[in-house]
């Protein structure tokens, strides 16, 4: 979170929004690109996880075991 502009700009803003507004963050592109970003993961992660639950996706092919790891393990 802490190496790219974007990432500071998320800690930054934190919890307190006017701070962050007076130290030049855009705090309300921030929010905005903040729930792109979460529903767009969360689109593609429960797309995912739907074709593996009807069987058209297969979690031994390489690249779906480390995705079905990672969202195993937060659970």
């Amino acid at each position: 979170m802490r190496g790219t502009a974007f990432g500071l700009h998320i800690v930054g803003r934190g919890g307190k929004t006017e701070s962050a507004r007076e130290s030049g963050i855009r705090v309300d592109s921030i929010k905005i690109w903040c729930f792109v970003l979460c529903a767009l993961l969360g689109g593609l992660m429960g797309t995912s996880l739907d074709g593996y639950h009807l069987a058209a996706l297969d979690p031994a092919t390489d690249g779906l075991t480390f995705t079905f790891y990672g969202v195993t393990s937060r659970c």
